[in-house]
């Protein structure tokens, strides 16, 4: 029998997934948000405004107009408050796919 015509490249998993490279496609997604938690929440959330929300899980969602004020907005939050953890935002596919699927109504 002829193999399935297939896209993307197989994943080494046990379970035979396919998929066109998740990994990269999150690499790809715009890399303007930060994650970050420190006990200066109500703080932070006061300065910031709008572009600063609060998680489920206690941490905060930074909102930056660009990736390229990713350093800059790192720094002003390192250097103003106490910060635990500070990282880039990777969201999972399913908020890509939310997110995608939302713009397209």
């Amino acid at each position: 029998d002829p193999e399935p015509f297939r896209t993307g490249q197989a994943d080494s998993s046990e379970h035979g997934i396919y998929h066109t490279g998740f990994h990269e496609i999150k690499r790809n997604y715009s890399r303007d948000r930060l994650l970050v938690c420190s006990e200066n929440k109500a703080q932070i959330l006061a300065d910031l405004g709008s572009c600063c929300t609060e998680n489920s899980d206690g941490s905060l969602m930074v909102q930056m107009a660009s990736a390229d004020a990713k350093q800059d907005m790192m720094k002003k939050l390192t250097e103003t408050y106490d910060i635990d953890s500070i990282q880039v935002f990777e969201p999972s596919l399913n908020d890509i796919f939310v997110e995608y699927a939302g713009t397209q109504e």
